[in-house]
């Protein structure tokens, strides 16, 4: 299962960086890997059923943070 992940995730991040736009604002902000490793880590949990409602970022988030309060 953790091949197919990978290339699931590496097709998918390679349709994104096809964009310029996307590509900047992921390198700006974060990295491929890290976002590559994420979204890999969320399909599993959703393939395994370990489905929460609690946000999963935090101090190492991925996501930039509000700069509106």
């Amino acid at each position: 299962m953790e091949q197919k992940l990978e290339a699931i995730t590496d097709a998918f991040y390679q349709s994104v960086v096809d964009v310029d736009k996307l590509r900047n604002i992921i390198v700006q902000h974060s990295t491929i890997e890290r976002l590559k490793q994420t979204l890999r880590d969320h399909l599993f949990q959703i393939l395994n059923g370990e489905i929460t409602m609690k946000p999963t970022w935090g101090k190492d988030s991925v996501l930039p943070k509000s700069t509106n309060g």
